[in-house]
């Protein structure tokens, strides 16, 4: 596994990412909050974890890859 450097826009568009995993996360517990329908803790926590990675690729700039050998095979 190589760890790649991710460009500005790739960082932006990461951070833009994260910030609507999170709101869509909020939602979906306010949702659930106020009764109006059953959501299953699963769909709140992928949204959740996903606001998160996309957070760290934003803040930390790399992002992990598949390493190649001398053949070109992964």
């Amino acid at each position: 596994m190589r760890w790649e450097r991710a460009t500005t826009v790739v960082r932006v568009f990461c951070l833009l990412l994260a910030a609507g995993s999170f709101g869509v996360a909020w939602r979906l517990t306010w949702i659930g909050a106020h009764g109006i329908d059953d959501v299953p803790p699963p769909f709140t926590l992928a949204a959740g974890l996903t606001g998160i990675g996309f957070l760290c690729v934003a803040a930390i700039g790399r992002y992990p890859t598949p390493a190649m050998d001398k053949h070109g095979k992964s």
